[in-house]
């Protein structure tokens, strides 16, 4: 006999997943970025446009990409391409990182002209300018970011009061961060290869650990959770605990089917693996169970990146869209 509950699973599978007549399970998000040119997504391949990094909004309506040429191009992840602006049409300084500050407010790093506040809706764009090449920013509040810069220097800034306090000192250029605890605390990695954890809340030089890639440099970091994943110039990947302001190492791995550096590291948000981009503009999933990396984008850059920023992979926060960039071709990658 065909019970109520029966007839209710068949309908849906077969009016509701009309192309299959069966219920498919989801993609993972290997499959997804692997399939991109299946009308999973778009890219876009522009000679005057080298996407270096790109951030979504927290409400996931809009997508920026930043570029060598000090561009940035505003996308809906669904629509396309929204809007363009430029930093100063005199001269081009690189954009190391996008950071959001809320739906209508992001902030854009230059490598050498400070922090600029995008307001979208008044068009008002002042700038922060800080005296030392910045290599990193991430936002830690709505009105707070974070900067890594030359000479080591980790500072905090704070867009409405419009003041800036030196967090701490690496021995060398602090090329990467990330955030932990929702922004109070921060990880920085630094070209000497350590990683320290500065917390933002005491708004001093209050240093709670510090941890070892030497001798290579720590180009990438990312967080999830209570956990930590680096990424070093020797193309070796190391996951961490973080406990109690402390980091542990839970294990060690190497990406063996490349020589390049690695330039930036995500989780993937299925909890499957991580995402890592290297600089001669390969894309590799890294499951991670089995450790085993799988090439699944090779995007040739139509002419070398001045910078490789550690911000060139942004998923979304409702893990439809992910973001890629790298030089003429940036991927807007949808997950089905």
């Amino acid at each position: 006999m065909l019970n109520l509950h029966n007839a209710i699973a068949i309908f849906i599978c077969f009016f509701m997943c009309p192309t299959t007549k069966t219920c498919e399970k989801p993609l993972t998000w290997a499959e997804a970025v692997t399939m991109r040119n299946q009308t999973f997504g778009t890219t876009r391949n522009e000679a005057d446009f080298s996407a270096s990094c790109a951030a979504f909004a927290p409400d996931n309506s809009i997508l920026a990409f930043g570029s060598d040429e000090g561009a940035i191009r505003i996308f809906n992840p669904e629509l396309g391409l929204i809007n363009s602006y430029s930093h100063n049409k005199q001269y081009t300084d690189p954009i190391v990182a996008l950071a959001f500050l809320g739906e209508k407010h992001f902030v854009s790093a230059m490598l050498n002209q400070g922090i600029q506040i995008w307001d979208l809706a008044q068009q008002n764009f002042p700038t922060i300018s800080i005296n030392k090449k910045i290599f990193s920013c991430i936002a830690n509040s709505s009105n707070t970011v974070t900067a890594g810069q030359e000479e080591g220097v980790v500072s905090l800034h704070d867009i409405r009061q419009k003041q800036s306090i030196r967090l701490g000192k690496h021995a060398s250029e602090a090329k990467t961060l990330a955030s932990l605890e929702n922004g109070q605390v921060v990880a920085a990695g630094d070209c000497s290869g350590i990683i320290s954890i500065w917390d933002t809340r005491k708004r001093e030089e209050a240093i709670a650990s510090t941890e070892s890639h030497y001798p290579a440099f720590v180009n990438a970091i990312a967080t999830k959770n209570r956990q930590l994943i680096s990424a070093d110039s020797s193309q070796r990947i190391f996951v961490w605990n973080y406990i109690n302001n402390f980091l542990q190492k839970k294990y060690e791995l190497k990406l063996e089917k490349t020589n390049s550096a690695i330039k930036s590291i995500a989780f993937v948000p299925d909890n499957s693996g991580y995402l890592c981009t290297t600089r001669d503009g390969k894309t590799f999933f890294i499951d991670k169970e089995t450790h085993a990396a799988t090439e699944i984008i090779q995007s040739q850059p139509q002419k070398p990146l001045q910078t490789y920023s550690s911000h060139a992979l942004s998923f979304s926060s409702d893990a439809k869209h992910l973001a890629i960039a790298h030089g003429a071709m940036h991927h807007i990658i949808k997950r089905k």
